[in-house]
């Protein structure tokens, strides 16, 4: 049975800190299970907000969300996700300055 973890497994699998850190860890790693976007942005959310006592840097975070066998594949496709957005996002930005810069002269 393939199940679906819920961010609060993911982020005491990766802080060491946490009570639950050993026994997260273990099923994180041990079972064949899935992510759901909503659990993988929250869980980088987590990481990096400072909600929990502590602050992790983005950067920091998702090299290692991105090390988790279960979570490299959505890494990736949270990248190529990122990738897509800005470019959608630029594109109209772009044109926008052009505009802006044009009613200048």
């Amino acid at each position: 049975m393939k199940s679906a973890l819920h961010s609060s497994v993911i982020v005491s699998a990766l802080y060491a800190g946490d009570p639950d850190h050993d026994a997260c860890r273990k099923v994180l790693l041990a079972s064949r299970h899935s992510v759901l976007v909503h659990a993988f942005a929250e869980t980088f959310s987590t990481l990096t907000g400072g909600r929990l006592g502590f602050r992790v840097p983005a950067s920091v975070a998702a090299v290692s969300m991105g090390s988790v066998p279960g979570l490299t594949r959505m890494m990736r496709c949270f990248r190529s996700l990122l990738s897509w957005a800005a470019a959608l996002i630029e594109t109209p930005l772009q044109a926008m300055y052009s505009c802006a810069v044009e009613a200048r002269r």
